[in-house]
């Protein structure tokens, strides 16, 4: 349930480190220190691993590539009880894996049942308890199997644990890690028929200084925006930069995931102009 993986530093043969662990290209190479896709590559070649490790600087993880739809898992340990709230959906770019959506609860049949083997396994392997756990798997629909990519004792970041958990379940997420904090027993909440809540981010592939944008969608779903560039800023591209093309994040809850999609589509056409 873990993909291949082995530590590279700079100067290593990565050729060498590859073979060693069992690791073919395409491949993956991520830094050991950093987060939000900062230093990810994704390569084809053992020289382009050479040069992902070279432009980084630092210790790194050569690592399987992992296929299939990717997911977070989300929810709490309490006395050893492992509460899986629920599943999110998760959209990145193709190249740099940056994320650019989040929809929760997942629409993906029988995703909850094939990570609670992995979740539990992690989770008791690293001795998780009373406190959040905020997990990210890659699932393979025809095998039905995950494999792990991160886990933290941690809530969710991009709005998943602050807006998308409790839209959809009726309960402060934060209220019940208050509670486990302070020794109470947690709500144990799970989603609600009929809610579904999503992170959803304007994103260009262009670089440049960012000239006009356009206003982004309000409807009544909306319940948070924030817009992370302005006018006038410069706009880079990963490796260099992965938060600048990230223009601008929409929360939104509706009561179906045909409404979430209908609200994505519009943001996606929202006009940029990047010189």
């Amino acid at each position: 349930m873990v993909p291949s993986f082995s530590l590279i530093e700079p100067g290593d043969n990565a050729l060498t480190v590859m073979e060693s662990a069992g690791i073919t290209v395409p491949c993956v190479v991520k830094p050991v220190d950093a987060s939000g896709s900062r230093g990810f590559s994704l390569c084809h070649t053992a020289e382009e691993v050479t040069a992902a490790v070279s432009r980084w600087g630092g210790p790194m993880v050569v690592e399987e590539l992992l296929t299939g739809s990717e997911h977070s898992a989300e929810g709490y340990v309490y006395e050893g009880d492992v509460h899986l709230i629920g599943v999110t959906d998760k959209t990145t770019t193709a190249k740099f894996r940056l994320e650019i959506g989040q929809v929760f609860p997942s629409a993906v049949e029988g995703i909850q049942d094939a990570v609670k083997p992995l979740l539990q396994a992690t989770i008791k392997a690293l001795g998780i308890n009373n406190c959040a756990f905020h997990m990210e798997f890659f699932f393979d629909a025809r095998t039905s199997t995950v494999k792990l990519v991160e886990i933290a004792a941690r809530p969710g970041g991009d709005y998943i644990a602050s807006h998308l958990v409790p839209q959809v379940t009726g309960v402060s997420f934060a209220r019940d890690l208050v509670r486990i904090a302070t020794g109470q027993r947690p709500s144990f909440a799970v989603p609600r028929d009929g809610y579904v809540a999503a992170t959803l981010k304007l994103h260009t592939e262009k670089e440049g200084i960012l000239k006009s944008m356009g206003q982004l969608p309000t409807a009544p779903i909306v319940v948070e925006s924030q817009q992370h560039v302005h006018v006038g800023d410069v706009i880079t591209q990963p490796p260099a930069d992965t938060l600048s093309s990230i223009l601008a994040e929409v929360v939104v809850v509706a009561s179906s995931r045909r409404e979430i999609e209908a609200f994505e589509s519009r943001l996606r056409d929202v006009e940029v102009v990047v010189e």
